[in-house]
């Protein structure tokens, strides 16, 4: 973006130039720009002043930051999604041990003669579990 502007600007001087002294100065501005160019090239540094490559290179790389943020965001559901996966799966094993652990505990009530005959036989095997927690 930076570049591009700059580029922009140049331009825009480069016009005004030759609006005011078409002969001198633009051409002597131009052969300066050149040189420069020139020079910056010979010692190896990139020389960014081509507009249309410029803003195709911006497009390449708006393009990577939204393939990665839509990468981040899917990577993200799926540890939610696996998350909820695992809260749900502990929750089940907890109840399944609680269930199991459920006659024992009957048996110990009854034989302390902490259940009142009669009275738990009608109720649901689970609901006692919930009374007596």
């Amino acid at each position: 973006m930076k570049v591009v502007r700059q580029l922009e600007v140049n331009v825009e001087k480069m016009k005004n130039l030759e609006e005011d002294d078409p002969e001198r100065r633009a051409k002597e501005a131009q052969e300066k720009r050149n040189w420069h160019r020139a020079l910056d090239r010979a010692e190896g540094i990139k020389v960014r002043d081509d507009p249309v490559l410029l803003e195709a290179s911006l497009k390449r790389r708006e393009k990577r930051r939204q393939q990665r943020r839509k990468k981040w965001d899917s990577r993200s559901q799926r540890v939610k999604q696996r998350q909820i996966e695992r809260q749900k799966k502990r929750r089940d094993i907890i109840k399944t041990r609680k269930q199991a652990k459920l006659p024992t505990k009957m048996k110990r009530l009854k034989k302390k003669d902490h259940i009142i005959p009669g009275f738990w036989e009608d109720v649901d095997v689970l609901v006692a579990a919930r009374l007596l927690d």
